[in-house]
């Protein structure tokens, strides 16, 4: 765990732990903003980790920041230096995703209201939201 990571297969047999053998529930939430350095650019290592990312953790919940093929976009006006992705994550939790006013938030609703404000707010690059499921 050099500099504080770990590989994605270590990630995975943890995920899997729990959700296999304990039977607990796992929600995952990726914003690879740097994947791309910590996978190596000489392998699109941006789009090879998020592909990665994607496809191991079919049977959990996730919430990644971008498709396996974009990268996630950083700037001052999200947050003062945030993502675009972590700031509406964020506002989505706090209620803003809530859209049938219910006080109850859903994954349904926290996706729809990620993938309503990222790829405008992202534009003119590209950043669509992965999938919640």
């Amino acid at each position: 765990m050099a500099g504080g990571a770990f590989q994605v297969h270590m990630l995975q047999e943890v995920i899997t732990t729990l959700s296999t053998k304990n039977k607990s529930k796992v929600l995952i939430i990726a914003d690879a903003c740097r994947s791309g350095k910590l996978a190596g650019h000489a392998v699109d290592g941006s789009q090879t980790t998020n592909a990665n990312l994607a496809r191991q953790f079919s049977n959990e919940v996730k919430i990644l920041s971008c498709q396996p093929n974009e990268f996630s976009i950083e700037g001052e006006q999200w947050g003062g230096g945030r993502g675009v992705f972590s700031y509406h994550l964020i506002n989505a939790m706090y209620g803003l995703a809530d859209h049938n006013a219910d006080n109850w938030l859903t994954l349904n609703e926290i996706g729809r209201y990620l993938d309503d404000r990222i790829p405008v707010e992202a534009s003119p690059l590209s950043q669509n939201p992965g999938d919640c499921r």
